[in-house]
This record gives structure tokens, sequence and C-alpha cells, in this order.
């Protein structure tokens, strides 16, 4: 049998036989998604108690493992917070248990996700993040503070004294630099050090620090354009 359920193929090897009250599922050998999906299309029951924990482990190894702006869907993040829900693991999670009717489970959850996304709202990280100009790494400083907050409201049961990356983030100094008044006039250093070129940013740097800039584009009657460099 373990020549037939190397990596990926388990998942397909569970679909097949776990119609059988006999198989055993090896959990730790799927994915969340694909454990609720076996689950799902094998007519299996979950309980209440490991609907609830399967939702908050997966929100506490968001926070201690991280995510990017690929494991959200469609987002808008112009205001530099992110959609909690629009985090397609936990998203399909709920979408799963919402077949299994376990209601109970997702509905409490979804309010906890509520009361999270007021708290990183309000919080006085997003409220900064607000005052930065440039789009350009708002969405690394909301997906920290996402963490930061998401991982404050967890219950003490889902947290492990090996989350050595959250403690990090927590004590990180860079929530200072975030939080300072300098912050609403300009983008703070580490930020501002891989700016693009179609940054406008970058169009003003480049003119303070070199005349020849600002003399091309007085002589060709460029102007930016929607706040792109002009050229």
């Amino acid at each position: 049998m373990h020549l037939f359920t190397d990596k990926r193929d388990y998942y397909f090897i569970c679909l097949r036989f776990a119609e059988d009250p006999k198989y055993e599922i090896d959990k730790s050998r799927l994915s969340v998604a694909d454990y609720l999906s076996v689950l799902y299309h094998s007519g299996r029951s979950l309980s209440l108690e490991e609907a609830t924990d399967i939702l908050f482990e997966m929100v506490h190894d968001m926070c201690e493992h991280g995510f990017t702006i690929y494991d959200l869907g469609h987002t808008d993040l112009s205001s530099g917070m992110i959609n909690l829900m629009s985090i397609q693991t936990l998203n399909h999670a709920k979408i799963y248990l919402y077949k299994m009717d376990l209601f109970s489970a997702v509905g409490p959850f979804e309010e906890w996700v509520n009361k999270v996304q007021q708290d990183i709202y309000n919080c006085p990280e997003t409220q900064a993040l607000y005052k930065i100009q440039s789009c350009y790494g708002k969405e690394e400083w909301a997906i920290k503070i996402a963490r930061k907050y998401c991982y404050l409201a967890l219950d003490d049961k889902y947290k492990q004294p090996s989350d050595t990356s959250m403690i990090e983030l927590l004590t990180s100094e860079e929530w200072e630099m975030l939080l300072s008044p300098e912050v609403s006039h300009e983008i703070p250093s580490r930020i501002k050090k891989a700016l693009t070129p179609f940054d406008l940013s970058c169009l003003e740097e480049m003119t303070q620090n070199n005349p020849a800039i600002t003399k091309l584009i007085d002589s060709l009657e460029l102007e930016p354009d929607d706040n792109t460099v002009p050229f």
C-alpha cells in the first residue's frame, strides 16, 4: 500500500477507501482542505470540538508560519488591511464544514473573525498604515498586523511554547518604526529600499539626486500621470 500512497497520491487513495468505516485515515499526511474533502465525500462525520479545533489550529499555523498575498483570494489591499476570510485555506475549510452541516463550529468562528477584524481595523498599526502615502510595502505590513492580532486573540489552548517566530514578531522593533510620527510624511527606510522605477517616490528621489533627470523632464515637458513615473 505504501507504494501507492506517496505524497499527493495518498489523498486519492483515501477518496477510494474512506467509505469503508474500517479504513483508518492518517490525518497527518493530508492538508486540512484534503482531510475535510475526504470526510465530506466519504460521508464521515466530524465532532463539533474537532471542527472548532481545526479552524483555530489553521489560524495558529497562519500566524506562526505566515502567509503571502498569493494565499489570498480576490481582495482589495489598497486600504492596507487584510480580509481574514479571503485567506483561501480558511475559506475552503469553512465551505467544507458548511457542507457537513457543522454550523455550530463555523458560526462562532466567524464571530471571532469579525471581532479580530475590528481589532485590526482599530489598532494603531493599521491607522498608521493608512497614513503612508505610497502603496509599496503595505501588503507586507498588513499581513504582519493580521498575524499579530490574530495570535493575540487566540485562546491559550491553541498557542504553543515553541511559537518562537510569533514571539519575535510581537516584540519586533518594526512596530516602533511604523508608529513613529514621521511615517505619515515619508516611507520608512526599510520599506523604501526596494522601490520600483514605477513608484512616484522613486522619481522624486531621482530628481533630488540627479539634476539631469529634472532637466530631461523639463525639456520633454513630461508630467507624472496617475502617480507613476512619466518615462
